[in-house]
């Protein structure tokens, strides 16, 4: 801005005045600049902060749903396993899942029929009496092919009536280096033979021993085998029909020895037995009164 050199008074500061204004307009410009480029770079700091904090709850998801897979996976190998398990052990779990209980947290053990009880004790000098299973016959239970009792490891209700050189015994595997004669040899010395007491207190043989059932052998389970098909045409056991097994020792050297019973024959001993303490309970009351 040009100011003349011949001005009044009032003419230089008029212009005086409107240089200032000028200055004041191009101060108020600059400033006004420069809260627009605080402004965008405070936006693009927030943007940015919004990106790493959308870029970490993207990590945070996709780690979570890393684990999720990881976790879905894991329930898919145990239901492989379990597919590739033996009906039994299957349909055992399944049961399991429907009562809502586990291998631990089953029902108390039922009662072993006087009658039987008895025979045991006095007949054979049997001790030790314990309840190994309670299970319903499958068909393959029955079948002459199979010709055996599976009894699933996981439905086994006393897990210490084996010793530890009977575990060990038939728990015996097979090494790659072994030639088919000894492999024979091998599975033959796995069994043991043992006494059976019958329903009808008969007593026959058969022999006990462990094998690894299922697709990939998945599934171990005890077996009561060479003699277990007459025995089940001879009581007439039908497919689904519930029986236990109970074990005792016998004999100086503590031989292994089984007796079955057909489900109804327990129930009519429990209810029996209740019924006997029911009687002696009322007696009590009687005498108390």
């Amino acid at each position: 801005m040009k100011v003349k050199k011949n001005c009044t008074g009032l003419e230089a500061l008029r212009a005086v005045t409107d240089l200032a204004g000028i200055l004041l307009e191009e101060e108020r410009k600059e400033r006004e600049s420069k809260n627009i480029n605080i402004g965008d770079i405070e936006l693009r700091e927030k943007l940015c902060m919004e990106a790493n904090s959308n870029n970490n709850n993207k990590r945070k998801r996709d780690q979570s749903e890393g684990e999720k897979e990881r976790v879905v996976g894991s329930i898919s190998k145990q239901r492989g396993r379990s597919n590739n398990s033996c009906s039994s052990c299957r349909k055992a779990i399944s049961k399991s899942k429907i009562n809502g209980t586990t291998d631990h947290e089953q029902s108390p053990a039922p009662f072993l029929p006087e009658k039987l009880k008895n025979y045991i004790i006095k007949e054979m000098g049997g001790r030790d009496i314990k309840f190994v299973i309670q299970k319903n016959l499958y068909k393959s239970d029955l079948t002459s092919n199979h010709g055996r009792l599976l009894m699933p490891l996981s439905q086994i209700r006393e897990k210490n009536f084996l010793t530890k050189e009977e575990i060990l015994k038939v728990s015996a595997e097979e090494k790659p280096s072994m030639t088919k004669e000894e492999k024979k040899e091998l599975q033959e010395s796995k069994k043991i033979p043992v006494k059976i007491v019958e329903p009808s207190l008969e007593q026959s043989e058969m022999k006990f021993t462990r094998w690894y059932v299922g697709n990939n052998h998945s599934c171990p389970c005890y077996v009561l085998i060479a003699g277990w098909t007459n025995f089940a045409e001879k009581h007439g056991l039908k497919v689904d029909e519930g029986i236990q097994v109970w074990s005792f020792r016998r004999g100086e050297d503590d031989q292994l020895s089984f007796a079955l019973v057909r489900i109804e024959e327990s129930a009519a001993a429990g209810t029996g037995r209740r019924s006997s303490s029911n009687q002696t309970a009322s007696g009590e009351e009687r005498n108390s009164q």
